[in-house]
């Protein structure tokens, strides 16, 4: 017979005894799960600390050496809390990816790197995807330099060599891959340094990925500033400073050969003249980049003649005797076509350098620099580019759109006055001469 008390111990008792059990269940799987969250805390802060290392590799190889037994330790870790992964990946983002950019940005941002008397190595900028892949053009590794210098003037540096090496300027019929060396001499020794050869000091490079300043960086920045696409080059580096740089480490360094044919072109083209130009149409691939947009021929037609008409007025010539040259660089053979349409016996230009039909733009996805349809050398491709630069920068005025090439014409001669169209009707600024 079930007396109360038996009743009592059966539906009260027993119940809290499996309540005990429970908790007691609960317990070790609450100890389970910290031993893992410790041991997973340990793998995150170990992979940190890897990923860390990944920085500092040189080559996708090392990167994937490193990374790859860390991938296979954090699989088994998961694979062992079974049920809790989600919670291990949160650990992952809060332990792993936290605590890498944290120290990747002390590592990379604050400390600079130590160039003090040494010589500084730098290389092609590359994409960070598809990886190893170069787009830069000519005058954004122009840019690349200059802004190497101004490290390196900064931080003591003793030189500045540079290493340029990629599919659309270096060329197999040269004796040397590396394009800088074509047009400049490839190693620059600082103006202030005068102590050993730069061939006994040690060489820091920077040819790391996710280095600042390395292969996915570069120093174009310490030129462009923070605006790099909206213009101007001088944001980071004043146009008279961009210029000192230019005349007392580029041409003090350029090849005598490339030398000797721009005084020659200068003196064909431009002897006797009372009033010189300089027209950069960059077409092509344009509306791809800022400002995303392709401004019309009659704009640049529009805004020459009112340069023309300034200059004129401002000299006291009369315009029917006044002899006007004007030197257009474009990418595109229909702005040469219309400029010359335009402003007949007037229009000079380089006979040698390449331009596209309009059944080629799409193809060219960098301008000339990439396109299938320039069927130059490549020395040719970046000598020519350098001959329409400076003779852009010949005269008294330009005329350019959004373009590294013109803005290398606009920081080479400070004296000129410049017009820059990024649109067809409101988005043109008038830049006074010895704009700093």
């Amino acid at each position: 017979m079930v007396t109360g008390a038996s009743l009592f111990h059966v539906d009260v008792v027993v119940p809290t005894l499996r309540a005990n059990v429970e908790s007691s269940k609960y317990e070790k799987e609450r100890s389970r799960m910290r031993r893992y969250m410790l041991r997973l805390e340990i793998a995150a802060k170990f992979l940190a600390l890897l990923l860390l290392a990944c920085v500092w590799s040189h080559t996708w190889f090392d990167f994937v050496i490193i990374l790859a037994p860390t991938v296979g330790f954090w699989y088994f870790v998961i694979s062992r809390v079974q049920n809790h992964w989600k919670r291990c990946f949160l650990e992952f983002v809060v332990y792993d990816v936290v605590i890498t950019v944290s120290l990747y940005a002390f590592f990379n941002y604050l400390i600079v790197p130590d160039v003090a008397n040494k010589v500084m190595v730098i290389y092609c900028k590359e994409a960070i995807w598809p990886p190893g892949l170069i787009t830069q053009g000519l005058f954004s590794a122009t840019k690349h330099v200059l802004g190497a210098l101004v490290f390196a003037e900064k931080h003591g540096a003793a030189g500045v060599k540079v290493n340029f090496v990629d599919e659309h300027y270096s060329d197999a019929a040269m004796d040397d891959n590396n394009y800088w060396g074509y047009f400049y001499n490839p190693t620059m020794p600082m103006k202030e340094y005068t102590e050993r050869p730069l061939g006994d000091l040690e060489e820091v490079h920077f040819n790391r990925k996710l280095k600042r300043y390395g292969l996915w960086g570069g120093f174009n920045n310490l030129i462009d500033g923070v605006t790099p696409s909206t213009y101007p080059i001088t944001y980071g580096t004043s146009r008279s400073e961009t210029n000192r740089l230019i005349r007392e480490y580029l041409i003090p360094n350029m090849q005598p050969e490339l030398k000797a044919k721009l005084e020659m072109l200068h003196v064909k083209m431009f002897k006797d003249a009372d009033v010189i130009l300089g027209v950069h149409y960059r077409g092509t691939d344009t509306s791809e980049h800022y400002p995303y947009t392709k401004i019309q021929y009659e704009t640049f037609y529009r805004e020459t003649k009112l340069a023309i008409k300034e200059m004129i007025t401002e000299k006291n010539l009369e315009a029917s005797t006044a002899k006007v040259r004007i030197f257009v660089a474009s990418d595109e053979a229909e702005f040469l076509e219309g400029m010359q349409a335009q402003f007949p016996g007037q229009v000079v230009f380089h006979d040698e350098s390449p331009r596209l039909l309009p059944h080629q733009f799409a193809a060219a996805t960098e301008g000339l620099t990439n396109s299938p349809d320039v069927h130059v050398s490549n020395y040719q491709k970046g000598e020519t580019a350098i001959i329409d630069a400076i003779c852009l920068a010949a005269g008294e005025y330009l005329i350019k759109g959004r373009s590294n090439l013109s803005e290398f014409s606009y920081a080479f001669n400070p004296s000129m006055r410049v017009t820059q169209i990024f649109g067809d009707h409101k988005d043109i600024t008038y830049i006074p001469k010895y704009h700093f």
